[in-house]
């Protein structure tokens, strides 16, 4: 006779990028994955690279909130619930394009600031 495996033991991981609805990355986004089912559970927090992707290895499986942080987001936070499952699990964000007066392109979310320069 077999046991079932505990579903709890099995681990995933998470992935994905931030981009524009253009296509356009999100350079170096700030996320959080926080998990649902274990209240107990620590917040990760992590940075997207310089192409928008983000990669959270060895997840237990259940459901996770993964939030998108950012000063110049319209909300503040955008936030989606991901069910981790074994093996390689996917969750893009898509940001709406935006045209802040005529020419003006904003600066990508959760950007290192600018280092200013001293001579």
């Amino acid at each position: 006779m077999s046991v079932p495996a505990d579903p709890s033991s099995e681990v995933g991981s998470l992935s994905g990028r931030v981009h524009r609805t253009s296509g356009a990355p999100i350079p170096f986004a700030r996320l959080r994955i926080q998990g649902l089912d274990d209240p107990k559970a620590p917040t990760k927090d992590l940075q997207a690279d310089e192409n928008g992707q983000f990669r959270v290895p060895a997840l237990a499986s259940g459901r996770y909130e993964l939030q998108l942080l950012g000063q110049r987001h319209t909300n503040g936070e955008r936030s989606v619930t991901v069910v981790i499952k074994a093996g390689e699990n996917t969750q893009d964000f898509v940001e709406p394009d935006r045209v802040e007066g005529e020419n003006a392109i904003p600066a990508p979310y959760g950007a290192p600031p600018a280092r200013r320069r001293t001579v």
